[in-house]
């Protein structure tokens, strides 16, 4: 089975969606990315793509001037339309490969919480290609994506740590590594599917460099990309030569 079956299986699973219904609040890099929108928010007619049990949905449905939230899981549709039945109507079962949107009819398309990662590599480039063909010329596309130079994902113990933290680490980096069988090429890699413990080892993560996304942000057609901390939401700056160590990070794409 490929790996975005598998992850699809997961999120179609009612326990996984009832998790993901009780999550709250937007993430330090969508706060950012909200910010730099100003009173255009007011204006956006909006895609929430992978709204999963709508933990985006709260901020973003009363404050724009169209929502439509979106996940290729009935699980997770359900569970959002459950949790809001007064947006019920904007939630559909959807594709991110396949929008079923017009041309340029979107003016704010998010993915958060990294659904772009439980796809392959080929898939990823056409939801990247779909989601330019449906946000209008100068929209906005904001989503996030598993850093592959991440500081919290170890395969063997760091020099750096105490020897209790080595000790006690060592099973989880022999599951890792186990789970992981070409992670010594990830260090060269622009970008890797990695099992890094999610969903209780069952899922394949996307994992990519920060230039490497971007590059893929601008052959998608996306010229313009500006970048956000996962973990404190402040904007990373591209003259920058230190890779970033944040587990995930933000992409804000015009």
């Amino acid at each position: 089975m490929q790996n975005d079956e598998k992850n699809k299986r997961i999120y179609a699973d009612k326990g996984v969606a009832s998790h993901y219904a009780s999550v709250e609040g937007l993430q330090p890099g969508e706060e950012a990315i909200v910010a730099s929108l100003g009173e255009g928010l007011g204006r956006a007619t909006m895609l929430d793509i992978g709204v999963g049990g709508g933990r985006t949905t709260e901020f973003f449905a009363p404050r724009v001037a169209r929502y439509v939230g979106v996940d290729y899981s009935e699980a997770m549709i359900e569970a959002a339309k459950k949790r809001f039945p007064t947006f019920a109507a904007a939630f559909q079962i959807a594709d991110a490969r396949a929008l079923p949107f017009a041309d340029g009819e979107l003016t704010f398309a998010l993915f958060s919480y990294n659904g772009i990662d439980y796809v392959d590599h080929d898939d990823r480039i056409r939801i990247l290609s779909e989601v330019r063909r449906v946000t209008a010329p100068g929209g906005l596309f904001a989503f996030s994506t598993h850093n592959l130079t991440r500081d919290d994902l170890d395969f063997e113990a760091r020099s750096s740590q105490g020897l209790l933290a080595r000790v006690f680490g060592a099973p989880k980096r022999a599951r890792l590594r186990a789970e992981n069988v070409a992670w010594p090429s990830f260090s060269a890699a622009s970008h890797a599917m990695v099992n890094d413990g999610s969903f209780r080892y069952r899922a394949a993560t996307y994992h990519i460099r920060c230039e490497a996304q971007i590059q893929q942000a601008n052959d998608a057609g996306f010229p313009d990309v500006r970048v956000f901390s996962g973990r404190t939401g402040r904007e990373l700056p591209r003259s920058s030569q230190d890779e970033p160590g944040d587990p995930w990070l933000y992409f804000a794409c015009r």
